[in-house]
C-alpha cells in the first residue's frame, strides 16, 4: 500500500463535489491558478477527463461509479504524497465514495461541496446535459434520473448558486488556509497596506537584497509585483529564473501522473485476463 501524505508534506487533496454544472471545473481551475501563482505544484483531476483516461471501460452504475472514485482517490494520494496540491472535481454522488476517498488519502484531505439547486444547474447547462445531450450516451443524469446523496459531513459548503466565481474561489482558499493546508492567503493590496502601516515587513523575492526597503525607497518587480530593494531589472531576472524552474518541476509531476495512469491500466488488463 502506498504511503499516506507525510505530516510535513505540502501535498493535499481537495475533493470538490456537486451536481453537474454546479461549478466544479470552473472553481477547481480558478483555485489552481491562484495556487500556481504562489509557486505550488498543482494537479486538477477533472471528472470528465479522468473517466476517459482511467475508466473508459466502466459504466455509470453505482458499482462502476464507486470503483472509478476509488481509482481517482488512489492517484490523488500518489500525487499528494509527492507534494502536489490535488484538486479533484467530480460529481461523487454517493456518501460511501466520499468516505472511501477520505480514508484512502488520509489526513491532508478536505471535502468541499458546491451546493447548487438542480434548477440553477439546469439554467447553466453549457453541455446540454439537462436537455438530453448526446454527451450522456444514454446514461441517467445525476440529480435528475439518478440520485445525488447530499454530503453528510463536508468540510466546506460553497453556495455557487448565489456567489460569483471570485467569491467562491476566495472561500475555498480561505478554507484551505484555515485548516492549515496552505499558508494564509493575502492579497497584494493587503500586503501593500500592511507595509505602508509598518505592521508587517515584506520579504523581497528570491535574488533580491535581504535588506527590507523603507517607505519611499522601493520598487516593484515587473514579474511578481513584490517589493524589491535592488532595482526592477535585477529582481525581474531572478523571478523569471524561479518561474522557469517551477515550470520544469510541473513537467516532472505530469510524468508522475502518466506513470500512475499506466499502472492503473496495467492493473486493469491483468484483472481482465484473470
Amino acid at each position: 500500500m502506498a504511503d499516506l501524505p507525510a505530516e510535513g508534506s505540502k501535498g493535499f487533496v481537495a475533493w470538490i463535489e456537486g451536481l453537474p454544472c454546479s461549478g466544479k471545473t470552473t472553481l477547481s481551475r480558478a483555485v489552481a491558478d491562484r495556487l500556481r501563482a504562489q509557486g505550488r505544484k498543482v494537479e486538477v483531476l477533472d471528472g470528465d477527463e479522468v473517466r476517459q483516461m482511467f475508466s473508459p471501460e466502466l459504466g455509470f452504475s453505482r458499482k462502476d461509479r464507486e470503483f472509478h472514485a476509488r481509482r481517482v482517490s488512489y492517484v490523488a494520494r500518489m500525487l499528494a504524497r509527492n507534494d502536489a496540491a490535488v484538486l479533484v472535481a467530480m460529481i461523487t454522488p454517493y456518501e460511501t465514495s466520499r468516505q472511501a476517498a477520505r480514508a484512502t488519502v488520509g489526513g491532508r484531505f478536505t471535502e468541499i461541496w458546491l451546493k447548487c439547486p438542480v434548477e440553477v444547474c439546469r439554467q447553466r447547462d453549457p453541455k446540454g446535459l439537462y436537455r438530453g445531450s448526446a454527451a450522456l450516451k444514454g446514461t441517467k443524469l445525476t440529480g435528475v434520473d439518478d440520485p445525488f446523496e447530499e454530503p453528510l459531513n463536508p468540510d466546506l459548503i460553497v453556495d455557487t448558486a448565489n456567489n460569483p466565481v471570485e467569491e467562491s474561489t476566495r472561500r475555498i482558499l480561505d478554507h484551505l488556509a484555515n485548516v492549515g493546508i496552505i499558508p494564509p492567503v493575502r492579497t497584494a493590496r493587503a500586503r501593500r497596506a500592511s507595509f505602508r502601516s509598518g505592521r508587517v515587513r515584506l520579504s523581497p523575492p528570491a535574488g533580491c537584497s535581504p535588506a527590507v526597503p523603507t517607505e519611499g525607497d522601493h520598487r516593484h518587480c515587473k514579474v511578481c509585483g513584490k517589493v524589491c530593494s535592488v532595482g526592477e531589472e535585477t529582481c525581474s531576472r531572478a523571478c523569471r529564473e524561479k518561474r522557469a524552474a517551477q515550470q520544469s518541476s510541473r513537467k516532472n509531476y505530469s510524468y508522475l501522473l502518466y506513470i500512475a495512469i499506466a499502472i492503473l491500466l496495467i492493473a486493469f488488463i491483468f484483472s481482465a485476463v484473470r
